[in-house]
């Protein structure tokens, strides 16, 4: 552990070096130019709790002499945002010391200010703090899910303290208690995601690996996987089509109403209908239309008084929402009888 301490300090001076080299060239090449931003590093990347960590900053262009203002941010394991912890004023101090007492991932934020105002800012890498001290355990493995279906995908995510950072992960599948698939190598993804093939009861192991080779794990919740639903069945569209053009009579006197009902299915409501209304010729030529209306939407039925003895029989044309009226449909209804004569005679017959 303390060898690969050393090999990393060493590493991190090389690096400060070089950094400070091109500082130097960089700096005296942009001497009295407009401050352009700056360059801030630690002096480790890896530290435990109560080591002294040292971010330096070095401003690239600017006017001389600088102020520098620091701020220090803890992002704690499985957050997202760091959490101010430190403070320190405008200094002309390009460096700032820390002793972190918690473990978790540090970042320093610098601002600079050089002489004639100008302003710049920069926000350092992280620098992954360890207990040693503290117990290595695994906190959660929670999945982004509480309920899920099959050919759903679902992703765990974990979180672990103590022992010597960093840390890579394994995970393994369970379903309902049987290994389903087998843990398959670490790397440093603390998130593992997982299509749910089939319905059951769903649990998956985790394994954490410290940078001293210990090795914990720990299972998740049961997460209930169910069958998928069913794709929603569509109901059956009757085809579009006349049934009946039915009248009130099959005979009738002159001057006396009668009416048609129509009845139609298929297609989309509402409909809209037109009629005509014709008398049988007796000889050559054309029926002759006595009658019509134009179209009307809901308009299912049809009166009409004859002047005349005669055959009669009512055309009607409908069509629905979802159509043009060119494409309509059309049918005639079965002929109707009318005399002539004494109505109440008629009737009582």
């Amino acid at each position: 552990m303390h060898l690969k301490r050393d090999k990393m300090q060493k590493v991190s001076v090389v690096l400060l070096v070089c950094l400070a080299f091109l500082f130097l060239f960089f700096g005296a090449a942009g001497a009295g130019s407009e401050l352009r931003g700056a360059i801030l590093f630690p002096d480790k990347y890896t530290a435990a709790v109560g080591d002294e960590i040292t971010w330096t900053a070095h401003p690239i262009g600017g006017q001389s002499p600088f102020q520098y203002y620091y701020e220090i941010y803890l992002y704690q394991s499985g957050s997202a945002e760091g959490v101010l912890i430190g403070v320190r004023g405008w200094d002309p101090d390009n460096s700032f010391e820390f002793s972190p007492q918690a473990s978790g991932s540090y970042r320093a934020r610098v601002y600079l200010q050089d002489d004639d105002g100008m302003q710049a800012v920069k926000l350092s890498d992280a620098v992954t703090v360890s207990d040693p001290a503290a117990p290595f355990r695994i906190l959660t493995v929670i999945a982004d899910a509480q309920t899920a279906a099959v050919d759903d995908t679902v992703q765990w995510s974990v979180t672990a303290e103590g022992g010597t950072t960093p840390y890579t992960y394994d995970f393994a599948v369970y379903r309902n208690n049987i290994l389903s698939v087998p843990a398959d190598g670490y790397d440093t993804d603390s998130t593992f995601s997982y299509t749910l093939p089939s319905a059951g009861d769903y649990r998956i192991r985790a394994y954490v690996k410290d940078d001293n080779d210990l090795i914990i794990s720990m299972f998740s919740s049961i997460l209930t996987v169910t069958a998928a639903p069913a794709a929603p069945v569509e109901p059956e569209v009757p085809e579009f089509r006349i049934l009946s053009v039915m009248p009130d009579t099959w005979s009738g006197l002159v001057g006396y109403p009668v009416s048609w009902r129509i009845e139609v299915v298929g297609g989309t409501e509402p409909y809209a209908y037109a009629y005509e209304a014709y008398k049988v010729k007796t000889g050559p030529g054309d029926d002759e239309q006595v009658s019509r209306q134009s179209y009307r939407f809901g308009v299912t039925s049809y009166t009409f008084i004859p002047s005349e003895p005669g055959e009669y029989y009512l055309r009607v044309y409908v069509y629905h929402a979802d159509m043009d009226a060119a494409d309509r449909l059309t049918k005639d209804s079965l002929r109707v009888e009318i005399e002539s004569g004494d109505p109440a005679w008629w009737f009582f017959f």
